[in-house]
């Protein structure tokens, strides 16, 4: 197949060629994103414009390995529930020496023009003395203008549009990267990532995304994939260093380009959900995209993108993540099992199967353990456990540390299932936990339980998925 830029033909047949075999693999995810084969990484640069949402994603056609082949990636929709695959935006510029592009953050300037701003990588020196800061080419922070459909896209005439080496910089790491645009008070800034002495923070007095002019440090935190924008009356930091995606919420003093965090956290207990970018819409909403990080090495299929969800700040000052509401949009065939208690027993329900949105209603009474076993076995001997012991949630082998407000009896659990992933949301999005399950393929079996005592459930609603495509 053609397409109007040629450099992405490549990345695109390699993607292509394993399609057919990725889309027959009963592991794989029907309604959440994954590009059309291949390794997924971080989501890029959400966008809206005409009427859809645009995001970008990390990919790589070729291996697992990021160092080599990084694209980025492109999909699309109206409703943030239905995703189409798109062709890819931009591939490395083999012929400059570019190895591979890595994330970043997209934004219009100020003649109407989309543009990317991605993060450089050349050669790398992986042999001794490779964690040195003069050990490879140094990262460089680039652009690419889209045309008016956002489908096709150009190398920036000026790139690279900063380089290590710059006015005032202080000694950072050749490997900074991932820049992220935000904008205040009519003013356009930027900061990027993993410098090895905080975060740096960049004003673009012209408008056109590309004449960054360094500001300082905007904290002495040292970030990866940063994410910094207002939300409500106060200013909130995401980074993925490697860890499960930290939060940092505080103030921002615009004159002095300072961010004084207050609260931190992280958003879930493991490091499944990653890679963040945030899109803030004219009525104020905040759109959190991340990816689900799969450490097994297949090209056929991995990783995938979550669900979007909409990001908060709850009464006690820390953030609240629950799915957008058009992903209600997906429900298919509706299933609600009428109240029932359960004391040191379980039901196995009518309703059973492998993508489900599941809606529950636990007030855990005396019971040691109460909660739901997922993706059964016709034998029981096997099942994926969502639980609670009144100190955690317990899912997919993960706990999350979780207590009941005082006065509250009922925990509420929305769940997402889909083949072999599963998200889940506590008491509204004050908590929230991904992962990958690997159950039998045939194991679709749905069960209630209490152990140690009695345990009372006042409403589960059950619906079928549909599939995104």
């Amino acid at each position: 197949m053609d397409y109007a830029n040629s450099a992405i033909k490549p990345g695109m047949d390699a993607l292509m060629s394993r399609q057919a075999e990725a889309d027959a693999d009963p592991t794989r995810p029907i309604y959440h994103f994954t590009p059309p084969s291949g390794w997924m990484n971080d989501v890029n640069g959400p966008l809206f414009h005409k009427g859809e949402y645009h995001l970008f994603y990390q990919v790589n056609p070729y291996g697992t390995d990021a160092r080599h082949g990084t694209h980025w990636g492109h999909t699309s929709s109206t409703n943030l529930a239905h995703w189409e695959r798109l062709p890819l935006a931009v591939p490395p510029a083999n012929d400059l020496g570019e190895s591979a592009c890595y994330s970043g953050t997209a934004g219009f300037n100020n003649q109407g023009q989309p543009i990317i701003l991605y993060t450089s990588t050349r050669k790398w020196d992986e042999g001794p003395g490779s964690n040195s800061r003069r050990a490879a080419e140094p990262f460089e922070q680039c652009a690419a203008i889209g045309n008016s459909n956002l489908m096709t896209w150009d190398r920036h005439p000026r790139n690279p549009i900063l380089t290590l080496e710059g006015d005032g910089y202080p000694d950072w790491d050749w490997k900074w990267r991932d820049p992220f645009i935000f904008r205040e008070a009519g003013r356009t800034f930027l900061v990027i990532g993993m410098t090895g002495v905080g975060t740096p923070i960049y004003e673009d007095e012209v408008g056109d995304l590309v004449s960054w002019t360094y500001r300082g440090k905007l904290t002495d935190i040292d970030v990866e994939c940063p994410n910094f924008f207002r939300l409500g009356d106060k200013w909130v930091l995401l980074t993925s260093s490697w860890t499960a995606v930290e939060y940092h919420i505080g103030d921002f003093d615009i004159g002095t380009y300072k961010f004084i965090p207050a609260v931190k956290g992280q958003l879930e207990p493991a490091r499944t959900f990653y890679g963040t970018n945030v899109l803030i819409e004219d009525d104020g909403r905040c759109l959190l995209f991340g990816r689900l990080l799969r450490t097994i090495p297949s090209m056929i299929w991995n990783g995938c993108m979550a669900l979007p969800r909409e990001l908060t700040i709850g009464s006690d000052g820390h953030p609240k993540q629950s799915p957008v509401s058009e992903v209600e949009v997906l429900r298919g065939t509706h299933l609600s099992v009428p109240p029932l208690e359960l004391a040191s027993e379980s039901k196995v329900l009518e309703a059973r199967g492998d993508a489900l949105e599941i809606y529950a209603k636990i007030v855990p009474g005396d019971a040691d353990l109460s909660g739901l076993r997922l993706r059964r076995s016709d034998d029981g001997k096997d099942a994926v456990t969502v639980a609670y012991d009144h100190s955690s949630v317990i899912a997919a082998g993960i706990d999350m540390p979780h207590t009941l407000p005082a006065g509250r009896q009922e925990l509420e659990l929305r769940i997402f299932l889909d083949k072999s992933v599963i998200e889940v949301f506590v008491d509204g999005g004050s908590k929230a936990l991904t992962n990958y399950i690997d159950p039998g393929i045939n194991n679709l079996g749905i069960e209630l339980f209490s152990q140690g005592g009695s345990a009372t459930f006042k409403g589960i609603d059950i619906w079928e998925m549909e599939p995104i495509r």
